[in-house]
Protein backbone atom coordinates (compact mmCIF):
# COMPACT_ATOMS: atom_id res chain seq x y z
CA UNK A 1 0.00 0.00 0.00
CA UNK A 2 1.63 3.58 -1.45
CA UNK A 3 0.36 5.91 1.69
CA UNK A 4 1.69 8.79 -0.77
CA UNK A 5 -1.56 8.31 -3.30
CA UNK A 6 -3.68 5.59 -1.58
CA UNK A 7 -2.69 3.04 -4.14
CA UNK A 8 -1.70 -0.57 -3.75
CA UNK A 9 0.89 -2.49 -4.87
CA UNK A 10 1.41 -6.01 -6.37
CA UNK A 11 -0.15 -8.55 -4.09
CA UNK A 12 2.16 -10.10 -1.52
CA UNK A 13 1.97 -14.05 -0.80
CA UNK A 14 2.07 -16.12 2.34
CA UNK A 15 3.25 -19.85 2.18
CA UNK A 16 0.56 -22.38 3.78
CA UNK A 17 3.45 -23.16 5.95
CA UNK A 18 4.00 -19.46 7.09
CA UNK A 19 -0.15 -20.08 7.77
CA UNK A 20 -0.13 -22.76 9.67
CA UNK A 21 2.99 -21.29 12.14
CA UNK A 22 0.83 -17.57 12.26
CA UNK A 23 -2.25 -20.21 13.11
CA UNK A 24 -0.37 -22.48 16.16
CA UNK A 25 1.30 -18.93 17.40
CA UNK A 26 -2.12 -16.73 17.67
CA UNK A 27 -4.18 -19.82 18.42
CA UNK A 28 -1.91 -20.26 21.55
CA UNK A 29 -1.97 -16.57 21.69
CA UNK A 30 -5.56 -17.03 22.14
CA UNK A 31 -5.59 -19.53 24.10
CA UNK A 32 -3.65 -17.08 26.84
CA UNK A 33 -6.49 -14.21 26.21
CA UNK A 34 -9.03 -16.22 27.17
CA UNK A 35 -7.64 -17.95 29.83
CA UNK A 36 -6.75 -14.84 31.39
CA UNK A 37 -9.77 -12.13 30.33
CA UNK A 38 -12.85 -14.19 29.65
CA UNK A 39 -12.45 -17.84 31.40
CA UNK A 40 -16.36 -18.07 31.74
CA UNK A 41 -17.14 -17.16 28.12
CA UNK A 42 -17.63 -20.95 27.08
CA UNK A 43 -20.96 -20.80 24.84
CA UNK A 44 -22.80 -23.71 22.72
CA UNK A 45 -21.24 -27.22 23.21
CA UNK A 46 -18.99 -25.53 25.96
CA UNK A 47 -17.02 -23.94 23.04
CA UNK A 48 -15.80 -20.76 23.17
CA UNK A 49 -16.94 -17.96 19.81
CA UNK A 50 -14.73 -15.50 18.90
CA UNK A 51 -15.73 -12.53 17.11
CA UNK A 52 -14.56 -10.89 13.72
CA UNK A 53 -15.17 -7.90 12.72
CA UNK A 54 -13.69 -6.04 9.36
CA UNK A 55 -13.90 -6.13 5.90
CA UNK A 56 -12.26 -9.06 3.78
CA UNK A 57 -8.57 -9.18 4.54
CA UNK A 58 -6.15 -12.00 5.04
CA UNK A 59 -5.99 -11.44 9.28
CA UNK A 60 -10.30 -12.22 8.81
CA UNK A 61 -9.15 -15.55 7.64
CA UNK A 62 -5.70 -16.08 10.03
CA UNK A 63 -8.17 -15.25 13.24
CA UNK A 64 -10.95 -18.16 12.42
CA UNK A 65 -8.20 -20.66 11.74
CA UNK A 66 -6.74 -19.77 14.93
CA UNK A 67 -9.92 -20.27 16.63
CA UNK A 68 -10.26 -23.37 15.14
CA UNK A 69 -7.08 -24.32 16.45
CA UNK A 70 -8.28 -24.48 20.09
CA UNK A 71 -11.83 -25.59 19.32
CA UNK A 72 -13.45 -22.34 19.33
CA UNK A 73 -16.36 -21.00 16.48
CA UNK A 74 -16.27 -18.07 14.79
CA UNK A 75 -19.01 -15.26 14.56
CA UNK A 76 -18.76 -12.61 11.93
CA UNK A 77 -19.57 -9.41 13.34
CA UNK A 78 -20.69 -6.84 10.43
CA UNK A 79 -22.42 -3.25 10.47
CA UNK A 80 -23.74 -3.48 6.81
CA UNK A 81 -27.36 -4.28 7.58
CA UNK A 82 -28.63 -1.18 10.07
CA UNK A 83 -27.68 0.63 12.63
CA UNK A 84 -26.98 -1.19 16.22
CA UNK A 85 -26.21 -4.13 13.95
CA UNK A 86 -23.10 -5.10 14.99
CA UNK A 87 -23.77 -4.47 18.99
CA UNK A 88 -26.94 -6.84 18.16
CA UNK A 89 -24.40 -9.33 16.81
CA UNK A 90 -21.94 -8.91 19.95
CA UNK A 91 -24.34 -9.35 22.40
CA UNK A 92 -26.69 -11.72 20.93
CA UNK A 93 -23.93 -14.18 20.36
CA UNK A 94 -22.45 -13.40 24.09
CA UNK A 95 -19.04 -12.30 22.40
CA UNK A 96 -16.61 -11.33 24.94
CA UNK A 97 -13.69 -11.42 22.51
CA UNK A 98 -13.45 -9.19 19.13
CA UNK A 99 -10.76 -9.24 16.57
CA UNK A 100 -11.00 -6.27 14.77
CA UNK A 101 -10.16 -3.77 12.24
CA UNK A 102 -8.34 -0.68 13.90
CA UNK A 103 -11.60 1.53 12.09
CA UNK A 104 -14.29 -0.28 13.87
CA UNK A 105 -12.82 0.07 17.34
CA UNK A 106 -13.60 3.81 17.68
CA UNK A 107 -17.12 2.76 17.46
CA UNK A 108 -17.11 0.00 19.28
CA UNK A 109 -15.68 1.84 22.57
CA UNK A 110 -18.41 4.72 21.31
CA UNK A 111 -20.74 1.70 22.42
CA UNK A 112 -19.79 -0.02 25.28
CA UNK A 113 -22.74 0.86 27.28
CA UNK A 114 -24.64 -1.79 24.89
CA UNK A 115 -22.50 -4.00 24.64
CA UNK A 116 -21.76 -4.95 28.59
CA UNK A 117 -20.23 -8.16 27.91
CA UNK A 118 -17.13 -7.40 25.88
CA UNK A 119 -13.68 -7.83 27.43
CA UNK A 120 -11.06 -7.67 24.53
CA UNK A 121 -10.48 -6.02 21.66
CA UNK A 122 -7.61 -7.08 19.40
CA UNK A 123 -6.74 -4.91 16.70
CA UNK A 124 -6.13 -6.43 13.32
CA UNK A 125 -3.89 -3.18 12.82
CA UNK A 126 -0.97 -2.47 14.80
CA UNK A 127 -1.67 -0.04 17.36
CA UNK A 128 1.45 1.82 16.92
CA UNK A 129 0.59 2.70 13.54
CA UNK A 130 4.20 1.44 12.36
CA UNK A 131 2.73 -0.63 9.58
CA UNK A 132 0.29 1.58 7.52
CA UNK A 133 -2.42 0.20 5.56
CA UNK A 134 -5.75 1.59 3.87
CA UNK A 135 -7.18 1.28 7.05
CA UNK A 136 -4.72 2.70 9.53
CA UNK A 137 -3.74 5.53 6.80
CA UNK A 138 -6.72 8.20 7.90
CA UNK A 139 -7.23 6.77 11.28
CA UNK A 140 -3.78 7.47 12.84
CA UNK A 141 -3.89 10.85 11.30
CA UNK A 142 -6.35 11.39 13.80
CA UNK A 143 -5.91 9.34 16.83
CA UNK A 144 -2.92 7.77 17.70
CA UNK A 145 -3.17 3.88 19.15
CA UNK A 146 -1.79 4.96 22.55
CA UNK A 147 -5.25 7.04 22.63
CA UNK A 148 -7.23 4.37 21.99
CA UNK A 149 -5.28 2.13 24.64
CA UNK A 150 -6.10 4.62 27.42
CA UNK A 151 -9.88 5.04 26.34
CA UNK A 152 -10.13 1.49 26.25
CA UNK A 153 -8.26 0.91 29.53
CA UNK A 154 -10.69 3.70 31.18
CA UNK A 155 -13.78 1.73 30.14
CA UNK A 156 -12.38 -1.72 31.81
CA UNK A 157 -11.71 -2.98 27.99
CA UNK A 158 -8.30 -5.08 27.12
CA UNK A 159 -7.12 -3.47 24.19
CA UNK A 160 -4.63 -5.98 21.95
CA UNK A 161 -3.17 -6.02 18.68
CA UNK A 162 -2.65 -9.15 16.73
CA UNK A 163 0.97 -9.15 16.88
CA UNK A 164 0.61 -8.99 20.82
CA UNK A 165 -1.38 -12.00 21.14
CA UNK A 166 1.26 -14.06 18.59
CA UNK A 167 4.40 -13.07 20.58
CA UNK A 168 2.21 -14.13 23.63
CA UNK A 169 1.64 -17.32 22.01
CA UNK A 170 5.15 -17.39 20.86
CA UNK A 171 6.70 -16.76 24.27
CA UNK A 172 4.12 -19.59 25.86
CA UNK A 173 3.00 -22.36 23.25
CA UNK A 174 0.10 -24.17 24.00
CA UNK A 175 -1.30 -27.86 23.15
CA UNK A 176 -3.74 -27.51 20.10
CA UNK A 177 -6.86 -28.50 20.86
CA UNK A 178 -8.69 -29.13 17.26
CA UNK A 179 -12.44 -29.25 17.18
CA UNK A 180 -14.45 -32.98 16.66
CA UNK A 181 -16.84 -33.12 13.48
CA UNK A 182 -19.88 -32.16 15.64
CA UNK A 183 -18.33 -29.34 17.26
CA UNK A 184 -19.52 -25.73 16.21
CA UNK A 185 -17.76 -24.22 13.30
CA UNK A 186 -19.14 -20.91 12.54
CA UNK A 187 -21.90 -18.94 13.09
CA UNK A 188 -23.49 -16.74 10.42
CA UNK A 189 -26.00 -14.16 10.62
CA UNK A 190 -29.53 -14.72 8.35
CA UNK A 191 -33.11 -13.69 8.44
CA UNK A 192 -34.04 -17.51 7.65
CA UNK A 193 -36.52 -18.27 5.63
CA UNK A 194 -38.68 -15.68 7.22
CA UNK A 195 -38.60 -12.93 9.59
CA UNK A 196 -35.80 -11.52 12.02
CA UNK A 197 -31.71 -11.85 12.20
CA UNK A 198 -31.14 -14.94 13.30
CA UNK A 199 -27.92 -16.90 14.45
CA UNK A 200 -27.03 -19.79 12.64
CA UNK A 201 -24.39 -22.36 13.88
CA UNK A 202 -23.32 -24.72 11.67
CA UNK A 203 -20.54 -27.32 12.91
CA UNK A 204 -18.06 -28.58 11.42
CA UNK A 205 -19.07 -31.38 9.47
CA UNK A 206 -21.91 -29.57 8.12
CA UNK A 207 -19.63 -27.27 6.66
CA UNK A 208 -17.05 -29.65 5.37
CA UNK A 209 -20.13 -31.30 3.93
CA UNK A 210 -20.85 -28.64 2.11
CA UNK A 211 -17.41 -27.13 0.39
CA UNK A 212 -16.27 -31.24 0.04
CA UNK A 213 -19.47 -31.26 -1.88
CA UNK A 214 -19.02 -28.33 -4.09
CA UNK A 215 -15.45 -29.52 -5.02
CA UNK A 216 -16.73 -32.70 -6.04
CA UNK A 217 -18.81 -31.23 -8.18
CA UNK A 218 -16.80 -28.55 -9.91
CA UNK A 219 -13.89 -29.97 -9.68
CA UNK A 220 -11.47 -26.95 -9.72
CA UNK A 221 -7.94 -26.66 -9.19
CA UNK A 222 -4.92 -24.38 -8.50
CA UNK A 223 -7.60 -21.85 -8.86
CA UNK A 224 -6.62 -18.39 -8.18
CA UNK A 225 -9.70 -16.34 -5.73
CA UNK A 226 -10.55 -12.87 -5.18
CA UNK A 227 -12.26 -12.07 -1.88
CA UNK A 228 -14.82 -9.40 -1.64
CA UNK A 229 -18.40 -10.67 -0.84
CA UNK A 230 -18.34 -10.34 3.26
CA UNK A 231 -16.93 -12.88 5.64
CA UNK A 232 -19.07 -12.50 7.62
CA UNK A 233 -21.93 -14.35 5.77
CA UNK A 234 -21.06 -17.66 4.66
CA UNK A 235 -20.89 -17.13 0.56
CA UNK A 236 -17.62 -16.28 0.38
CA UNK A 237 -15.90 -18.81 2.80
CA UNK A 238 -17.96 -21.15 0.59
CA UNK A 239 -16.20 -20.38 -2.57
CA UNK A 240 -12.89 -19.75 -0.64
CA UNK A 241 -12.17 -23.27 1.28
CA UNK A 242 -14.22 -25.11 -1.34
CA UNK A 243 -11.44 -24.07 -4.20
CA UNK A 244 -9.28 -25.13 -1.19
CA UNK A 245 -9.75 -28.43 -1.90
CA UNK A 246 -8.24 -28.44 -5.18
CA UNK A 247 -5.04 -26.25 -3.74
CA UNK A 248 -5.95 -22.15 -4.31
CA UNK A 249 -4.28 -19.11 -3.78
CA UNK A 250 -6.68 -16.66 -2.03
CA UNK A 251 -6.24 -12.88 -2.89
CA UNK A 252 -8.42 -10.00 -0.95
CA UNK A 253 -9.50 -6.70 -2.26
CA UNK A 254 -8.08 -3.32 -1.65
CA UNK A 255 -11.59 -2.63 -0.04
CA UNK A 256 -13.37 -0.01 -2.19
CA UNK A 257 -15.92 -2.21 -4.13
CA UNK A 258 -16.21 0.64 -6.60
CA UNK A 259 -13.22 -0.40 -7.74
CA UNK A 260 -13.16 -4.32 -7.83
CA UNK A 261 -12.24 -3.94 -11.42
CA UNK A 262 -8.61 -2.68 -10.46
CA UNK A 263 -8.38 -5.28 -8.44
CA UNK A 264 -9.60 -8.19 -10.76
CA UNK A 265 -7.07 -6.41 -12.97
CA UNK A 266 -4.12 -6.91 -10.30
CA UNK A 267 -4.90 -10.59 -8.92
CA UNK A 268 -5.93 -11.87 -12.36
CA UNK A 269 -8.07 -14.78 -10.55
CA UNK A 270 -9.33 -18.02 -12.03
CA UNK A 271 -12.21 -18.22 -10.70
CA UNK A 272 -15.25 -15.98 -9.36
CA UNK A 273 -17.72 -15.93 -6.46
CA UNK A 274 -20.50 -13.08 -7.98
CA UNK A 275 -23.79 -12.11 -6.99
CA UNK A 276 -25.75 -10.81 -10.18
CA UNK A 277 -25.70 -6.95 -9.07
CA UNK A 278 -21.94 -7.26 -10.41
CA UNK A 279 -21.97 -9.22 -12.96
CA UNK A 280 -24.75 -6.74 -14.52
CA UNK A 281 -22.35 -3.89 -13.65
CA UNK A 282 -19.35 -5.27 -15.24
CA UNK A 283 -21.65 -7.07 -18.39
CA UNK A 284 -23.07 -3.89 -18.40
CA UNK A 285 -19.50 -1.59 -18.55
CA UNK A 286 -18.16 -4.58 -21.38
CA UNK A 287 -21.06 -4.50 -23.50
CA UNK A 288 -21.46 -0.45 -23.90
CA UNK A 289 -17.38 -0.71 -25.18
CA UNK A 290 -18.22 -3.32 -27.76
CA UNK A 291 -21.33 -5.05 -28.73
CA UNK A 292 -22.96 -1.50 -27.64
CA UNK A 293 -20.52 0.88 -29.67
CA UNK A 294 -21.56 2.28 -32.48
CA UNK A 295 -20.59 2.31 -36.31
CA UNK A 296 -17.92 -1.00 -37.31
CA UNK A 297 -16.86 -1.97 -34.10
CA UNK A 298 -20.07 -2.21 -32.08
CA UNK A 299 -21.38 -4.00 -35.76
CA UNK A 300 -18.06 -6.22 -35.78
CA UNK A 301 -18.90 -6.93 -32.01
CA UNK A 302 -22.28 -8.19 -32.34
CA UNK A 303 -21.74 -10.80 -35.44
CA UNK A 304 -18.68 -11.54 -33.39
CA UNK A 305 -20.78 -12.52 -30.26
CA UNK A 306 -23.35 -14.11 -32.04
CA UNK A 307 -21.08 -16.46 -33.99
CA UNK A 308 -18.84 -17.71 -30.79
CA UNK A 309 -22.35 -17.98 -28.97
CA UNK A 310 -23.58 -20.04 -31.60
CA UNK A 311 -20.55 -22.18 -31.37
CA UNK A 312 -20.46 -22.76 -27.66
CA UNK A 313 -23.79 -23.85 -28.02
CA UNK A 314 -23.53 -26.01 -31.03
CA UNK A 315 -19.81 -27.67 -30.26
CA UNK A 316 -19.62 -27.04 -26.27
CA UNK A 317 -16.28 -25.26 -27.14
CA UNK A 318 -15.63 -22.24 -25.15
CA UNK A 319 -12.32 -21.23 -27.61
CA UNK A 320 -13.06 -19.64 -31.10
CA UNK A 321 -9.67 -19.26 -33.29
CA UNK A 322 -10.75 -15.81 -34.80
CA UNK A 323 -12.61 -14.01 -32.69
CA UNK A 324 -10.61 -14.63 -29.81
CA UNK A 325 -7.77 -13.39 -31.31
CA UNK A 326 -9.78 -9.98 -33.22
CA UNK A 327 -11.67 -9.22 -30.10
CA UNK A 328 -12.37 -11.61 -27.19
CA UNK A 329 -9.10 -11.91 -25.74
CA UNK A 330 -8.93 -8.25 -25.50
CA UNK A 331 -12.06 -7.85 -23.42
CA UNK A 332 -11.01 -11.00 -21.34
CA UNK A 333 -7.51 -8.62 -20.56
CA UNK A 334 -10.19 -6.17 -18.37
CA UNK A 335 -10.56 -8.98 -16.16
CA UNK A 336 -7.29 -10.36 -16.04
CA UNK A 337 -7.67 -12.66 -18.84
CA UNK A 338 -7.11 -15.99 -17.02
CA UNK A 339 -10.96 -16.12 -15.88
CA UNK A 340 -11.93 -19.77 -16.30
CA UNK A 341 -15.23 -19.68 -14.26
CA UNK A 342 -17.90 -17.17 -12.97
CA UNK A 343 -20.10 -19.05 -10.07
CA UNK A 344 -23.40 -16.96 -8.95
CA UNK A 345 -25.46 -17.20 -6.22
CA UNK A 346 -28.11 -15.00 -5.11
CA UNK A 347 -31.21 -13.87 -7.36
CA UNK A 348 -31.39 -15.80 -10.99
CA UNK A 349 -28.80 -14.62 -13.58
CA UNK A 350 -30.07 -13.37 -16.60
CA UNK A 351 -29.29 -15.53 -19.24
CA UNK A 352 -28.20 -12.45 -21.92
CA UNK A 353 -25.52 -11.79 -19.16
CA UNK A 354 -24.35 -15.65 -18.65
CA UNK A 355 -23.99 -15.81 -22.62
CA UNK A 356 -22.10 -12.55 -23.03
CA UNK A 357 -19.55 -13.65 -20.77
CA UNK A 358 -19.13 -16.84 -21.84
CA UNK A 359 -18.47 -15.65 -25.52
CA UNK A 360 -16.78 -12.96 -24.49
CA UNK A 361 -14.48 -14.27 -21.69
CA UNK A 362 -14.43 -17.87 -22.60
CA UNK A 363 -15.27 -19.43 -19.38
CA UNK A 364 -17.99 -21.39 -17.71
CA UNK A 365 -20.89 -19.60 -16.08
CA UNK A 366 -22.28 -21.42 -13.49
CA UNK A 367 -25.62 -20.59 -11.43
CA UNK A 368 -26.00 -21.97 -8.00
CA UNK A 369 -28.88 -22.18 -5.14
CA UNK A 370 -27.88 -22.38 -1.08
CA UNK A 371 -28.53 -20.66 2.04
CA UNK A 372 -26.89 -19.72 5.10
CA UNK A 373 -28.68 -22.58 7.25
CA UNK A 374 -26.99 -24.81 4.55
CA UNK A 375 -23.64 -22.88 4.57
CA UNK A 376 -24.17 -22.11 1.05
CA UNK A 377 -24.74 -25.26 -0.62
CA UNK A 378 -27.10 -26.43 -2.41
CA UNK A 379 -27.31 -27.08 -6.13
CA UNK A 380 -25.28 -26.05 -9.13
CA UNK A 381 -24.90 -26.06 -12.59
CA UNK A 382 -22.08 -28.44 -13.77
CA UNK A 383 -18.96 -27.50 -16.16
CA UNK A 384 -19.94 -27.47 -19.71
CA UNK A 385 -23.32 -26.63 -19.17
CA UNK A 386 -24.33 -24.04 -21.36
CA UNK A 387 -28.00 -23.48 -20.86
CA UNK A 388 -29.89 -20.77 -18.60
CA UNK A 389 -32.54 -20.11 -16.57
CA UNK A 390 -31.94 -22.69 -13.99
CA UNK A 391 -29.58 -23.21 -10.91
CA UNK A 392 -28.03 -26.72 -11.62
CA UNK A 393 -28.54 -30.12 -9.84
CA UNK A 394 -28.29 -31.18 -6.37
CA UNK A 395 -24.69 -31.09 -5.21
CA UNK A 396 -23.20 -34.27 -3.78
CA UNK A 397 -24.27 -35.12 -0.13
CA UNK A 398 -27.43 -32.83 -0.90
CA UNK A 399 -30.61 -34.35 -1.11
CA UNK A 400 -33.87 -32.59 -2.58
CA UNK A 401 -37.27 -32.79 -2.41
CA UNK A 402 -40.26 -30.67 -2.85
CA UNK A 403 -43.24 -30.23 -0.77
CA UNK A 404 -46.67 -29.03 -2.49
CA UNK A 405 -47.90 -25.73 -1.24
CA UNK A 406 -52.01 -25.86 -2.75
CA UNK A 407 -52.46 -22.37 -0.75
CA UNK A 408 -50.34 -21.15 -3.79
CA UNK A 409 -51.52 -23.05 -6.43
CA UNK A 410 -47.78 -25.15 -6.83
CA UNK A 411 -48.22 -29.35 -6.70
CA UNK A 412 -45.86 -32.12 -6.94
CA UNK A 413 -48.51 -32.95 -9.27
CA UNK A 414 -48.16 -30.61 -11.67
CA UNK A 415 -47.03 -31.71 -15.45
CA UNK A 416 -45.32 -31.82 -17.02
CA UNK A 417 -43.20 -30.27 -14.36
CA UNK A 418 -43.49 -30.95 -10.67
CA UNK A 419 -43.59 -27.53 -8.42
CA UNK A 420 -43.47 -26.80 -4.43
CA UNK A 421 -41.60 -26.21 -2.12
CA UNK A 422 -37.57 -27.26 -1.81
CA UNK A 423 -37.04 -29.31 0.85
CA UNK A 424 -33.36 -30.36 1.44
CA UNK A 425 -31.47 -32.90 3.26
CA UNK A 426 -27.93 -33.00 4.53
CA UNK A 427 -25.23 -33.26 6.71
CA UNK A 428 -24.67 -29.46 5.76
CA UNK A 429 -27.84 -28.01 6.98
CA UNK A 430 -27.68 -26.03 10.23
CA UNK A 431 -27.47 -27.09 14.20
CA UNK A 432 -29.61 -24.72 15.48
CA UNK A 433 -30.53 -20.86 15.71
CA UNK A 434 -29.08 -20.23 18.72
CA UNK A 435 -31.23 -19.64 21.44
CA UNK A 436 -34.32 -19.75 19.27
CA UNK A 437 -35.51 -23.43 19.46
CA UNK A 438 -38.83 -23.05 18.30
CA UNK A 439 -37.62 -21.45 15.08
CA UNK A 440 -35.24 -23.82 14.30
CA UNK A 441 -38.09 -26.75 14.91
CA UNK A 442 -40.31 -24.49 12.22
CA UNK A 443 -37.82 -24.46 10.22
CA UNK A 444 -37.26 -28.08 9.94
CA UNK A 445 -39.89 -30.77 8.92
CA UNK A 446 -38.38 -34.00 10.59
CA UNK A 447 -34.88 -33.72 9.07
CA UNK A 448 -35.78 -31.67 6.15
CA UNK A 449 -34.91 -27.65 6.03
CA UNK A 450 -38.33 -26.21 4.31
CA UNK A 451 -36.37 -23.73 2.23
CA UNK A 452 -39.54 -21.54 2.30
CA UNK A 453 -38.55 -21.33 -2.09
CA UNK A 454 -40.87 -22.43 -4.40
CA UNK A 455 -39.30 -24.58 -7.69
CA UNK A 456 -39.96 -26.79 -10.20
CA UNK A 457 -37.93 -29.94 -11.81
CA UNK A 458 -37.32 -29.50 -15.53
CA UNK A 459 -37.45 -33.04 -17.54
CA UNK A 460 -33.93 -32.69 -17.55
CA UNK A 461 -33.28 -33.34 -13.60
CA UNK A 462 -32.25 -29.38 -13.72
CA UNK A 463 -34.34 -27.27 -10.79
CA UNK A 464 -36.11 -23.97 -11.59
CA UNK A 465 -36.24 -20.68 -9.61
CA UNK A 466 -39.79 -19.76 -9.18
Amino acid sequence: FNSNNGSFGAYEWQTTTSVAEYVEDFGSGLDHVFAKYAPDSARVSGQQPLGIFSLNRAEWLLAEFSAFRSRRYSVGVCDSVGVDYSEYIINHAQLTVVVASMDKIPRMLDRLAITPGLRVIISMDRLDCSRINSVTQAFCAETAGVQLRKRAADAGITLLDMDEVLEMGRASPTTAQPPAPSDMCTMCYSSGTTGAQKGVLINHDGFINAVRGVHLALRLTKSTYLSFMSLAHCMDRYGIYMLMFGGARIGFFGGDKTRIVDDIQELRPTVLFAFPLLLNMIHERMAKATTGAGGIKGLLSRVALRSKQKRISSTGKLSHGLWDRVLFNKVAAKLGGRIKAILCGGMSVNPEVMDFFRAALSCEVLQGYGQTETMASGTAQRMGDFTAGHIGIPNPGIEIRLRSKPEFGYLVTDSPCPRGEMMLRSKSVFAEYLGEPEKTQNTMDGDWLATGDIVQINPTGTIKFI
